[in-house]
């Protein structure tokens, strides 16, 4: 993520808030976020910081809140699957491949 894309988000989504921040430990309130939006970090962890991330979605995410997480399980050699991501993501009430509400 650059400051040229968070300029341009901030500029085009005026209500929105945009952040570059480490996701192991976000700058939220606790239960504070009704969606959190991940195209492409969560596959480039490190396999020791993932429960981390995991666990911070958990901790900012609403009761209902979202998170959106498109990643890379068959293309880029991660070690993540399926059960993975269950097993990161135990709180979640849908199916991968589906937006998973808390």
């Amino acid at each position: 993520l650059s400051v040229a894309a968070l300029a341009q988000a901030r500029t085009r989504h005026q209500g929105a808030a945009f952040a570059c921040v480490d996701v192991t430990s976000l700058p939220l309130s606790a239960s504070s976020a009704d969606l959190l939006l991940d195209r492409g970090c969560f596959h480039y962890l490190a396999p020791d910081q993932r429960a981390g991330y995991a666990r911070e979605a958990g901790r900012v995410l609403r009761p209902g809140g979202r998170l959106l997480l498109r990643m890379c399980l068959n293309r880029v050699r991660n070690g993540l699957d399926e059960q993975t991501i269950r097993v990161m993501f135990p709180a979640c009430t849908s199916p991968p491949s589906t937006v998973w509400t808390w």
